[in-house]
């Protein structure tokens, strides 16, 4: 199975700025959270472009500002809660059914209770790319 171990987390106290600021440079997808030790959530780019720009319209003027300071909110519960889990044994129609059914586009990869990586959509096209 081929996925991303070690993936990069953030804590659920940290800003969206601080995801922000890790997800762009490294063209990340997925950032699951932490919250006590434990994965509760991933958090995409759409999540943290949905929760700056909902909001009551007051012309364009304030957009700038307002997005700011939203960014400057804490994680807390933004993100998919609903995320498959797998290990590093399951087959790939395996996680792809449970990627189906949960309608999400990530997967867990977990060791016990130690992630060990992550499996997204990008990494199966890749994977059935190959010649």
């Amino acid at each position: 199975m081929i996925y991303t171990k070690n993936p990069i987390t953030i804590s659920s106290e940290k800003y969206l700025s601080n995801a922000k600021k890790i997800m762009t440079p490294k063209r990340l997808d997925h950032l699951p959270v932490m919250n006590k030790g434990k994965i509760k959530q991933v958090l995409t780019p759409a999540h943290i472009i949905e929760y700056i720009t909902t909001s009551e319209h007051q012309g364009n003027r304030s957009i700038g500002i307002r997005t700011i300071h939203k960014l400057e909110f804490k994680i807390g519960n933004i993100g998919s809660m609903r995320i498959p889990h797998c290990s590093p044994d399951d087959d790939l129609e395996k996680i792809l059914n449970s990627m189906l059914k949960t309608d999400t586009s990530c997967c867990l990869v977990n060791h016990g209770d130690v992630l060990e990586g992550i499996v997204t959509f990008r990494d199966i096209l890749e994977l059935i790319s190959k010649p």
